[in-house]
């Protein structure tokens, strides 16, 4: 019963979290861009990616995992994600590359998803790759935002590394929610 209450509960501590989260991002794209005070812009998203990780540890160690929380923890890594990578491409154009695998990724995770969460009634939460995926891209952008002067090559390497572990990310999400797609099928005939 408590576990029922915990996984349909939407007012958690992880929940505020994310939504703090979703709060900072016009706050950095305003120091970013706005007064281009780049390290407060820096601060703003380390605090951000914290926030994650804080929120990701209160959720599994107090047993207040929730499905709002499934879906609104991911809603605001991924916003917050877009946003600093918009700003980026101000001064990296090679974030260009990094923002539209992004989009993709998350429109495909998105549908097929929607479709496993139809079949099964469960909203599946984050995998290694994806928590690592996500690792990455927070490091990439905090690196770009402190480091103004970062030799090109240098960051094209980390652009690129970053691109690779997304896009293995991907095809492991795809084919996860593909096989449990396949099995709900199986089951249904």
């Amino acid at each position: 019963m408590i576990e029922e209450e915990t996984k349909s509960a939407v007012i958690t501590i992880p929940n505020i979290l994310s939504v703090f989260r979703l709060l900072l991002i016009p706050i950095i794209i305003y120091f970013y861009v706005g007064v281009a005070d780049y390290t407060v812009a820096g601060v703003m998203l380390i605090i951000s990616g914290a926030t994650d990780l804080v929120d990701g540890w209160v959720a599994r160690r107090f047993k207040s995992v929730s499905d709002v929380g499934k879906v609104l923890d991911p809603v605001a890594d991924k916003l917050t994600q877009l946003a600093i990578l918009f700003c980026l491409m101000i001064d990296y154009p090679i974030m260009v590359i990094l923002f539209g695998l992004l989009i993709v990724k998350e429109a495909l995770l998105a549908i097929t998803g929607f479709i496993v969460v139809q079949r099964t009634r469960d909203v599946s939460g984050a995998k290694w790759h994806g928590k690592l995926s996500t690792l990455m891209l927070y490091g990439v952008m905090i690196i770009h935002v402190f480091w103004r002067s970062i030799p090109v090559g240098f960051s094209t390497a980390l652009v690129i590394a970053t691109i690779v572990v997304t896009t293995f990310s991907l095809v492991l999400y795809l084919n996860y929610f593909f096989e449990t797609i396949k099995r709900t099928e199986n089951v249904e005939l």
